[in-house]
């Protein structure tokens, strides 16, 4: 008999959910019905399958979100109910994962709950931002407003991730190329010069000598190298994860030679854009400055900014709190107190925002123009001495046989 999961209130208005096994939904509805429960939701228990494995791990890009949030504003500012507005965008969205979850928040804010309310079940796909956001809309009565803003912001996002990732573009053909060719030396050239190399009676380089032991390890342990790395990556994904994993790799990233000066920018601009976005949206600034923290995504910039909360929260002025922090640039500290002396503190970080995502990009050009020549050195360079190292031991044999 068919299970399904269901969501009822009872007489006092609390939501309660459970399984019934009967044979149609609709069977479920009045069984609920009889005992005096009101069904919110009432869908079948999915058991084990590949449609329902790729529902559960396939991803909500930022993209969709921005174009769910452009839609969901045209549609409020156009006078459609929430609920009519949500069924809509459900039956619309390409995403299989991401229309249950619409539809089900559809349910739930039919049911009785705040849109807010019914977003923050799924905090992998509206983050902490996009819910209280929602929250001071529904307050404010500007929903479709604050829904606009939400879509600039993510569009922003969406934009600067688009230009880091293709500046990376580059750099990541040149590394797959040298992989290729050193496991293409290692485990078909090598082999075949072995004999030779070994028989020509001249003491081998140490280069040569590594690389040939790099061959033997290759060809006799590829069946444990290649699974021993993605396990090793999984592993260390994993710690990098836990608490003092992430604050280790929080530092090292914004301590990485070349990289780094680009990525506290990119902390910045996040920074700016989302007490942007949340002060413009009507949260005061405690409270934005409390998300922002969340927002920006290094630990060690989390940090600072709640130890400007805690400071602001018990009195201090804004910039008084944002003197006694080192990671953040000065102009930022000039702009906080522009923007608090004046009651313009969104329209300053607005402009923070502007530009420092300007500054990653120009960087990121710059620094893609450097890259390019220098990994085609290294390249260049890597190939040159591997193809040495085979070269030299042959021709030192060629010398001891002529002079003999």
């Amino acid at each position: 008999m068919p299970v399904f999961n269901y969501k009822v209130r009872d007489k006092y208005g609390n939501l309660k959910t459970g399984v019934i096994d009967v044979s149609t939904e609709e069977k479920a509805g009045e069984l609920l019905a009889e005992k005096g429960v009101f069904p919110v939701s009432i869908k079948p228990k999915e058991s084990f399958s590949p449609q329902a494995l790729f529902r559960t791990y396939s991803k909500i890009s930022l993209k969709q979100l921005m174009i769910f949030s452009k839609q969901f504003s045209v549609m409020i500012n156009a006078g459609l109910p929430i609920v009519d507005s949500l069924r809509t965008l459900a039956d619309e969205e390409i995403n299989v994962k991401f229309a249950e979850i619409i539809a089900q928040s559809a349910k739930d804010v039919e049911g009785g709950e705040s849109l807010s309310q019914a977003l923050a079940k799924y905090p992998d796909t509206f983050s902490t931002i996009y819910v209280n956001m929602i929250k001071a809309g529904e307050a404010s009565g500007k929903l479709d407003v604050v829904l606009l803003k939400l879509a600039e912001q993510l569009e922003k996002d969406y934009e600067l991730r688009t230009k880091i990732k293709g500046a990376m573009i580059y750099p990541a053909f040149i590394l797959t190329t040298l992989i290729a060719v050193s496991i293409l030396m290692v485990s078909f050239v090598i082999p075949r010069l072995k004999p030779i190399l070994e028989g020509a009676g001249v003491k081998l380089p140490l280069l040569t000598q590594v690389l040939i032991f790099s061959s033997e390890l290759f060809i006799h342990w590829w069946w444990a190298l290649i699974p021993g790395i993605f396990v090793a990556g999984f592993f260390l994904r994993i710690y990098f994860k836990s608490p003092r994993g992430g604050d280790i790799w929080a530092f090292i990233k914004i301590n990485i030679p070349l990289a780094s000066p680009i990525i506290k920018k990119v902390y910045m601009a996040r920074f700016a854009r989302t007490l942007t976005t949340l002060i413009s949206g009507g949260i005061g600034v405690v409270e934005a400055l409390e998300i922002t923290a969340d927002a920006v995504g290094n630990i060690h910039y989390k940090r600072d900014i709640l130890k400007i909360t805690q400071e602001v929260r018990n009195g201090s002025s804004l910039i008084n709190a944002f003197k006694n922090t080192k990671k953040f640039p000065r102009i930022i500290k000039q702009m906080v107190k522009v923007g608090e002396g004046t009651g313009t503190l969104d329209t300053s970080m607005g402009k923070m925002a502007d530009f420092f995502e300007g500054e990653v990009e120009n960087n990121i050009n710059n620094l893609s123009r450097i890259l390019e020549p220098v990994l085609i050195v290294v390249m260049g360079i890597l190939v040159a001495l591997m193809v040495s190292s085979v070269i030299m031991p042959l021709y030192d044999a060629t010398r001891s046989v002529g002079k003999q």
